[in-house]
Parts: C-alpha cells; sequence; structure tokens
C-alpha cells in the first residue's frame, strides 16, 4: 500500500472564552439550560445555546442504563430534589413576602400560580 506522506502541522490556538449558564422554562413549558459564550473580554453580545433539560436527563439515564449504574443515577436524582427543594424554599419565601406586603397596605396578592 502506498501511503501518501504527511505534511500536516499541529496548531495550537488559544481563543478566550467565558461560559455562563442559565436555567429557564420556554414560553411551551419547557426547561432548558441556557448557555452563553462570550469570545472576548467585554462581555458583549454572547452566543447563545438552548439546550432542553429533557436531553441532559435523556443522555444520563441512558448511558447509565448501558452501565447498569443505578447508584450514580441515584446519586444524581437526589442531587436534583435537593437543589429543587432549595428553589421551591426561596421561592415560597418571596411569594409570602409579596403576600405579608399586599396584606400591609390592604391590596389583594394574585399568587402567580
Amino acid at each position: 500500500m502506498n501511503k501518501s506522506p504527511d505534511y500536516g502541522q499541529d496548531l495550537n490556538l488559544e481563543v478566550p472564552l467565558f461560559i455562563d449558564t442559565d436555567l429557564e422554562v420556554d414560553e411551551h413549558g419547557v426547561l432548558n439550560l441556557k448557555l452563553f459564550i462570550y469570545t472576548d473580554e467585554s462581555g458583549d453580545s454572547p452566543q447563545t445555546l438552548n439546550l432542553p433539560f429533557y436531553r441532559m436527563t435523556d443522555y444520563i439515564v441512558e448511558s447509565h442504563d448501558e452501565d447498569q449504574d443505578y447508584q450514580q443515577l441515584y446519586s444524581i436524582a437526589n442531587e436534583l430534589v435537593k437543589e429543587s427543594e432549595r428553589i421551591r424554599e426561596v421561592a415560597e419565601r418571596i411569594e409570602n413576602s409579596t403576600s405579608a406586603v399586599a396584606d400591609l397596605f390592604n391590596t389583594a396578592h394574585v399568587s402567580p400560580i
């Protein structure tokens, strides 16, 4: 077999990146992981990537199911429950605070849910 010579050159590029994340529920009720990718230090005009959270969940479940790694699945599920409860507690505190202010000024408080 005649193999052609390799004239390639390795190249290492340094690109300054900053990535920020957020969770947001869209207008269709889908929880999305939002990635904001900044390619410069000024912080202006990031590239935004929306990743539906269920895609991450699907990947986690499928990969650990193939490996039969139920312990890691339990660990991930437990951590998600803990974080869910923490978010819920803050939401309740804010809602209760808003209700208290409405009661103070004798106005009606309408729950967002």
